[in-house]
């Protein structure tokens, strides 16, 4: 493996494992009445928490598939494994983590 492919595969890796908190920190400032809604409803929260998390995988496809479009596979299979971290560190979110 060649120190450039490294950097991109690290590169990918990395704005993948930011970009889903950065989303859910920018959906939560938008709606302030979900932080509101956590201290009626924990239970609830952790649902919509869910929802939040898996709509911020969405910009780790747009970012896959930008990468893939302009030939730098190298960082699409960086952001691919920093999503499938998330996805596993959601589905225990969802079916393992009870508050």
């Amino acid at each position: 493996m060649t120190k450039s492919k490294r950097w991109w595969i690290i590169a990918g890796a990395v704005v993948g494992g930011i970009l889903p908190p950065i989303s859910l920190y920018t959906i939560l400032q938008a709606k302030p009445e979900y932080t509101a809604i956590q201290r009626i409803d924990p239970e609830y929260m952790l649902n919509l928490n869910f929802q939040i998390l898996s709509m911020g995988m969405l910009a780790n496809g747009i970012v896959f598939f930008a990468a893939l479009r302009f030939n730098k596979e190298d960082a699409a299979q960086g952001v691919l494994m920093s999503s499938i971290i998330w996805l596993l560190l959601i589905a225990i979110v969802k079916f393992v983590w009870k508050p």
